[in-house]
C-alpha cells in the first residue's frame, strides 16, 4: 500500500459530514505525515504492517467526548488492510465540533482509500444519511459469503423499551464522561445490565437470521458496544460484533488467512 497520510481540514466542524471527506488542499496548511510518523506521534511504532484482507471497525463516535480517536489512529496504523468496513455510528452526531484527532482519524481513512484500500461505510443509527448510503455490505472471501450491518435494525427490546433504554445511554455516557480513567467500571455497569445483555443476544439471533436469508456464512454487527461471537450451527452462520471505540480496551476485527479475529486496544 502507499503512504497514508492525515491532511488537517479548514473549519471542517462546521460542513455537513458528506463534505469530510472531500480531498481538500490550503496553501501553507496541507501537511503530509507518513503512516510510521503518525503511530510513533501516538506512542506506537510498526515498522512490518500486519497483512489482513479486511479490517472492522465500529462504533467510533465521532465527536463524542469518549471517542478515542488515538486509539484508533494507532490501529490503522498497525495494519496493512485491503479493505476497511466501518460498520455504522462513526459519528455521534451530524453537526457539531470535531477535535484535531477526530479530523486525523477522517483524514488517514481517505488517505487509505487513496492508497488503494477499499472503504466501506455502513449505516448505524447515529450516522447521517449523506455519509453512508448503504445499509450493509456482501463480500466473498476464500469462497464464502460476509455480511456486514450495524445491528440496530434487529434491536427490538431498545424499540421496544425507548424511553428506559435512551434514559440508560444517557447515564452510561455521563459515566464514560465523569469517569474517564475508570472505564473498566462503567463497562462493568454496562455489562451487567439485564435487557442490555438480552438485546445483545436478540441483535445476534436476528442478524444471523438476516445473513442465513442472503447466503451468507458470516455476519458482522456492531451496536451494542460489546465485542461478541455466537455460532449459529442450525444455519450455518457464524455472528460478531466488534465493539466500539469508546471502552477501554477498544475491539475491532481482522479477517485474514489466519482467519476472523477479535482484537483488543488498551
Amino acid at each position: 500500500m502507499g503512504t497514508c497520510v492525515p491532511i488537517l481540514y479548514q473549519k471542517c466542524h462546521n460542513a455537513p459530514c458528506a463534505h469530510l471527506f472531500q480531498r481538500r488542499h490550503f496553501s501553507g496548511t496541507n501537511k503530509r505525515v507518513s503512516t510510521q510518523k503518525v503511530a510513533e506521534n501516538h506512542g506506537e511504532v510498526f515498522l512490518t504492517k500486519k497483512k489482513v484482507d479486511t479490517l472492522i471497525i465500529s462504533d467510533v463516535h465521532l465527536r463524542s467526548r469518549v471517542c478515542r480517536a488515538h486509539a484508533l489512529l494507532a490501529v490503522l496504523s498497525e495494519f496493512e488492510i485491503k479493505r476497511l468496513i466501518v460498520n455504522g455510528d462513526f459519528f455521534d452526531q451530524p453537526q457539531g465540533r470535531l477535535p484535531r484527532s477526530h479530523r486525523q482519524v477522517i483524514a488517514y481513512i481517505h488517505e487509505l482509500k487513496h492508497a488503494g484500500c477499499e472503504v466501506i461505510f455502513i449505516d448505524g443509527n447515529h450516522d447521517p444519511n449523506s455519509i453512508t448510503p448503504q445499509e450493509h455490505y456482501l463480500w466473498q472471501y476464500n469462497d464464502e459469503t460476509y455480511l456486514a450491518i450495524h445491528g440496530h435494525q434487529f434491536d427490538k427490546i431498545h424499540d421496544e423499551n425507548a424511553f428506559i433504554s435512551n434514559l440508560g445511554d444517557i447515564v452510561y455516557r455521563c459515566a464514560q464522561i465523569l469517569l474517564t480513567h475508570e472505564r473498566n467500571f462503567t463497562r462493568t455497569i454496562k455489562y451487567r445490565n439485564k435487557k442490555w445483555l438480552a438485546a445483545s443476544e436478540v441483535i445476534a439471533a436476528g442478524a444471523a437470521a438476516y445473513a442465513h436469508a442472503l447466503h451468507a456464512q458470516h455476519v458482522f454487527c456492531g451496536h451494542t458496544h460489546r465485542a461478541l461471537r455466537r455460532d449459529f450451527p442450525e444455519i450455518g452462520v457464524v455472528y460478531y460484533n466488534s465493539g466500539c471505540f469508546t471502552d477501554i480496551p477498544a475491539t475491532y476485527i481482522t479477517i485474514s488467512e489466519k482467519g476472523v479475529e477479535t482484537h483488543e486496544y488498551f
